[in-house]
């Protein structure tokens, strides 16, 4: 469990660095901020880690964090957001980016929900994650590793058809579900500051305890691992 840990920082901090290189600033968000404001660590019952950035920031730019993701995690670049699972085995937390949409006032985003049918699901999500999810995975990382002495265009032809795999499971999983819209004040994300968490440094809003009162309610400081968030979520549309 301490390695799986260890493993976590390595990866968060990974991430952190290639955001920070590309100049853009990333904050920590939904319940892995809930955790280190409330309990000073990550909610053990959460399955990832939580972080917003802004859309305008790495619109265009996807490729280049894929590219430089790709070394240390499995990257799915999707329109509303962007997930990154780690390689090493035994895992148990991958990262999950909001892309923040400014409108007016107002920062939104997409959270993915899946509907509830078995049956659907029995027959695309295997096709989702076993003829695309892994093979796209494996032919990006084939590409990245190809020596000197390989044809630079065999490279761009495994990298394209890995991509075009993972394209084609992103529209697989979309049949799956309905994306909600859900917004706060931009301010929230106008007005941050750094923390210290270990040796990581990252982002959190200056007014984290209001953020986090509007998202979870008056009584976010108690722990609920029931919350339902497409039914409680204070910034649900």
């Amino acid at each position: 469990m301490e390695k799986n840990r260890k493993n976590n920082w390595e990866l968060l901090k990974y991430s952190l660095n290639i955001l920070q290189n590309m100049r853009i600033t990333a904050w920590l968000d939904q319940g892995s901020l809930l955790g280190i404001i409330r309990e000073g660590r990550f909610l053990p019952w959460d399955s990832d880690i939580d972080l917003g950035i802004w859309d305008k920031d790495i619109r265009g730019r996807e490729d280049e964090f894929f590219n430089e993701m790709s070394s240390k995690g499995r990257v799915t670049v999707r329109q509303n957001f962007i997930f990154i699972h780690s390689q090493s085995k035994g895992l148990y937390k991958s990262i999950s980016i909001a892309r923040y949409h400014r409108c007016g006032e107002k920062a939104v985003k997409y959270m993915q929900k899946f509907y509830n049918s078995k049956i659907l699901k029995a027959l695309i999500v295997p096709i989702g994650g076993w003829v695309t999810k892994e093979p796209g995975f494996k032919l990006c990382a084939v590409s990245k590793n190809l020596g000197s002495n390989n044809i630079s265009h065999n490279r761009k032809i495994l990298n394209m058809t890995g991509k075009f795999l993972l394209f084609m499971r992103s529209k697989i999983l979309d049949l799956l579900s309905k994306d909600i819209r859900n917004e706060v004040d931009a301010s929230f994300f106008d007005n941050l500051k750094p923390i210290k968490i270990m040796d990581i440094e990252v982002h959190i809003p200056v007014e984290s305890e209001k953020y986090l009162e509007l998202k979870y309610g008056k009584e976010w400081k108690i722990p609920d691992k029931n919350w339902i968030w497409w039914e409680q979520d204070g910034g649900l549309v």
